[in-house]
């Protein structure tokens, strides 16, 4: 393997793994974004004209803060 050969595998695996980490770090911003809101949603008192919101902020909370609420706070 000549040696421009094997900058150029270097350079296109560098890419790859730079490129890798950005869209991990994007999705992870992503996802404290979103905890965030269902953590705005669960502060309000709770009504009933919400309660489909606040079931669908507490599973973000679980799926993305990896939290498992107890089922008190899911009630």
């Amino acid at each position: 393997m000549k040696s421009w050969q094997a900058g150029l595998i270097g350079v296109i695996a560098g890419s790859l793994i730079a490129g890798g980490f950005a869209f991990l770090n994007t999705s992870r911003e992503m996802d404290v974004k979103m905890v965030e809101i269902a953590v705005g949603i669960l502060s309000q008192e709770p009504k009933e004209n919400i309660a489909p919101a606040r079931e669908w902020a507490v599973d973000v909370i679980e799926r993305n803060a990896n939290v498992t609420p107890s089922q008190e706070v899911r009630d």
